[in-house]
């Protein structure tokens, strides 16, 4: 009678480890691949549809949309959206939602069935990759500073501008990204903007992005911070680091959206700081409702 020897609990964890090892190694060839594709497509077709007149926020914005919807699919990442039926198109509006990762801003883009202008962090734009720069202006994406600085204040009044040209937009009213998943406190630009505008304010739940793309990874930082300690390798070298960075952290899974009703508040160019705080909480409630159902 022959006899099987069972397998080690330790055979099967590294046999298990090395699958995951193999798959993460694949799925980086490939994507740097795409990657490296699209750092020359891309932008020669802004440049050709500048060339002919043909461009503009709005085809530029669709044009990252439908890359970055190809970048999530080959990446294993699904994004599931519910409340579309809540978001007037004839309508420009702020949406506003809670902040989970870098991914967020783009994740959006795919997420919502119209064109919007984002907002990110003003340092975002002092990125040291030539091509994040470029289509994150071209596309339509705002600067915002942080905190209560006189920057800030001109930052609101430029949004309202925005708004007031019929444009919508989409603010992170947490101003960070959280690092443990809770909801952190609103700030008031965006219920400001609401007030000086009169345009209705659509919440958006976000929950999965951290899991998929985790805050704080060495990439974002050093996107954030805009230069590299180690740059000898020059530009190239910055890119080619980056990009392997970001691909390794990605982790296949699925993202939730949650879109809410919109809610209103009268028109009015004079608000009290008491008024701007409960608007905010207001606002952070129905986030919080979003994000729990």
């Amino acid at each position: 009678m022959t006899r099987t020897l069972p397998i080690k609990c330790g055979e099967n964890l590294m046999i298990t480890n090395l699958l995951r090892i193999t798959n993460k190694i694949i799925r980086s060839i490939l994507f740097f691949t795409i990657f490296l594709i699209s750092y020359i497509i891309l932008p020669s077709a802004y440049l050709l549809l500048s060339i002919f007149r043909l461009g503009g926020t709005k085809v530029n914005f669709k044009l990252l949309r439908l890359y970055v919807k190809f970048m999530f699919f080959m990446s294993g990442i699904k994004i599931e959206v519910k409340g579309r039926e809540n978001i007037d198109k004839n309508k420009n509006s702020i949406f506003i939602s809670n902040h989970q990762s870098i991914l967020d801003p783009i994740l959006l883009m795919c997420a919502l069935p119209i064109t919007f202008r984002p907002t990110i962090a003003e340092e975002f734009f002092n990125a040291p990759v030539p091509l994040f720069r470029y289509l994150i202006t071209k596309s339509g994406f705002i600067p915002m500073h942080t905190g209560f600085s006189g920057e800030f204040k001109n930052d609101i009044n430029k949004l309202a501008e925005i708004l007031n040209n019929g444009e919508t937009l989409h603010i992170f009213p947490e101003g960070f990204a959280t690092r443990d998943g809770s909801l952190l406190k609103f700030k008031w630009g965006a219920a400001e903007a609401a007030f000086n505008t009169g345009k209705p304010v659509i919440p958006i739940a976000i929950d999965g992005s951290m899991k998929v793309f985790p805050v704080n990874t060495k990439m974002e930082m050093e996107v954030r911070v805009g230069k590299r300690k180690d740059s000898k390798l020059g530009l190239l070298g910055a890119f080619i680091r980056t990009q392997l960075t970001m691909l390794y952290k990605f982790t296949p899974g699925k993202i939730k959206i949650n879109i809410g009703k919109a809610v209103t508040f009268e028109k009015r160019k004079e608000i009290d700081f008491d008024e701007l705080k409960r608007a905010s909480e207001r606002l952070q409630n129905e986030v919080s409702k979003l994000k729990r159902s």
